[in-house]
């Protein structure tokens, strides 16, 4: 085990793992405190980390823009570095989880390797993601992949290299952003386009992980009959549609569910 600097990590030991769950400790049994962030990495599952790291960096931005109060000069270089690199990890995150489920897969070895190690041009890594979601969600329209592709293009007309927001200046001293020409960027603006974005993206890897043969299931989680899921969508259709249409994330992440866990649809 690595070690860890005292005062700022604390490694659970007098926890039990809970065998029931891939998971090494029981997060019920850890007092809430704000001075104490929780646990990283123990044994969560790639699913898990896929989804707290992209959750992570949006969050952190959107509480950045909300309390920026007048610091926004220097807040601006964080906040657009979390929301592109939360856009870079989701389609990474659905072009590598969702080419599991294609027989053959469509991405090789190698492509799986560049994208995850090497690849951070989002133009590049949206042209995976979309030929991923093409093949897995075929009732998927044009004009809504060009959609979020245009919402993509703004962030990498902003920074198309992942480093602009990074470092100050490039690979060759030179400055990421002439320092002669005056940049504005709405903080609002730039929120509500990843806000957009963000619901499409995840709500996409969230009906990935729930496509049959996928195994998002943790152990120990009882898996529902296609009777089941029946009959939980019957009521959810007879007595929510209002509230769902109204949700917001919530509404559009069920409405990816749907599309793949309707029995029969795939």
């Amino acid at each position: 085990m690595p070690k860890y600097p005292k005062g700022i990590v604390r490694i659970p030991t007098e926890l039990k793992p809970d065998s029931k769950r891939d998971h090494a400790w029981s997060y019920a049994r850890i007092p809430s405190c704000q001075d104490k962030a929780r646990r990283m990495w123990g044994r969560d599952s790639i699913t898990e980390l896929w989804e707290l790291y992209s959750s992570g960096y949006k969050m952190a931005g959107d509480l950045l823009i909300e309390n920026a109060g007048s610091y926004t000069d220097c807040l601006i270089y964080p906040v657009v570095f979390l929301y592109r690199h939360c856009i870079e990890l989701r389609l990474k995150q659905i072009s590598v989880e969702g080419n599991k489920l294609l027989k053959p897969q469509i991405i090789t070895e190698k492509e799986i390797n560049d994208i995850l190690y090497r690849e951070h041009n989002l133009d590049k890594l949206w042209n995976y993601c979309k030929i991923i979601i093409m093949n897995l969600f075929q009732d998927e329209s044009e004009e809504e992949l060009s959609s979020i592709k245009e919402k993509i293009d703004k962030f990498s007309a902003i920074d198309n290299t992942s480093y602009k927001f990074r470092y100050p200046i490039d690979t060759t001293g030179k400055p990421n952003y002439p320092i002669d020409q005056d940049i504005a960027i709405s903080f609002i603006a730039l929120r509500d386009i990843m806000r957009d974005l963000d619901l499409y993206l995840s709500g996409t890897a969230e009906c990935i992980y729930d496509m049959p043969g996928h195994g998002y299931f943790l152990p120990g989680q009882p898996k529902m009959s296609e009777e089941q899921i029946a009959d939980l969508l019957t009521f959810i259709f007879k007595r929510n549609t209002p509230q769902l249409a109204a949700a917001g994330i919530k509404g559009m992440r069920i409405q990816f569910r749907l599309r793949s866990a309707w029995p029969g649809s795939n």
